[in-house]
């Protein structure tokens, strides 16, 4: 994570799951907040994913 940190440099940093957990002390100078969300937050993604792919009219080779 700290090298993610330090090739994108984000003013925000959101965590989730037991990556929440572990606070802000290994983050450093960049502000993190827990995530709120009460679902599987992985699951959601991957839906996303795919429904992104679903309706991408450019990946269907038409």
């Amino acid at each position: 994570m700290a090298k993610l940190v330090t090739i994108f440099n984000p003013e925000l940093i959101i965590l989730g799951g037991e990556l929440s957990k572990a606070g802000q002390e290994f983050i450093g100078a960049v502000k993190v907040v827990r995530s709120k969300m009460k679902e599987d937050p992985p699951l959601i993604g991957a839906y996303a994913l795919a429904l992104e792919m679903l309706f991408s009219i450019e990946k269907w080779n038409l």
